[in-house]
């Protein structure tokens, strides 16, 4: 059992060192492809250079700054099927969307956002989504933040 716990040990931890958990993956579901994370500096330059790949583009932070995760986003189309429906696993999620008129619906510790998208051959949708609650029942204590380069810098440049 021991070995057992020694071998499992060192794969994870082979995997971080490699960045194993760095990159986000890509769902798709029926004809939606979507990704989403932005956690630490390496997931976020993952999420900047792949953010030239879809046409929709959301960023979750609350108005004095923090970014967010776990953010419930549903996205419908103009028949009223939904063709999205899932939660962030961090600020940044994108979707590859076909041309058309959406309605996109993002909460957050049951405070939601509403949005008209439309999505048409020409570049993106990008919306930056802010709320005025704070993660973790907490208020920032902005001298107790990191320096400036160790901030998230935001899902696409």
């Amino acid at each position: 059992m021991r070995i057992m716990v020694k071998i499992v040990l060192a794969i994870v931890l082979a995997s971080v060192a490699v960045g194993g958990w760095a990159k986000p993956t890509p769902v798709t579901v029926g004809n939606i492809t979507y990704v989403s994370g932005g956690v630490g500096d390496d997931e976020e330059g993952e999420m900047q250079a792949t953010a030239k790949d879809y046409n929709l583009r959301l960023q979750f932070a609350t108005k004095s700054g923090a970014y967010l995760a776990a953010v419930r986003v549903s996205v419908v189309d103009d028949k009223g099927k939904t063709v999205l429906d899932t939660v962030s696993d961090g600020p940044c999620l994108f979707a590859k969307l076909p041309d058309g008129a959406y309605n996109l619906s993002a909460v957050n510790k049951g405070e939601s956002q509403k949005r008209a998208v439309s999505i048409s051959g020409k570049g993106a949708a990008t919306f930056k989504l802010f709320w005025s609650n704070e993660p973790a029942g907490e208020a920032r204590d902005p001298a107790k933040e990191p320096p400036v380069e160790h901030r998230f810098h935001g899902c696409w440049k």
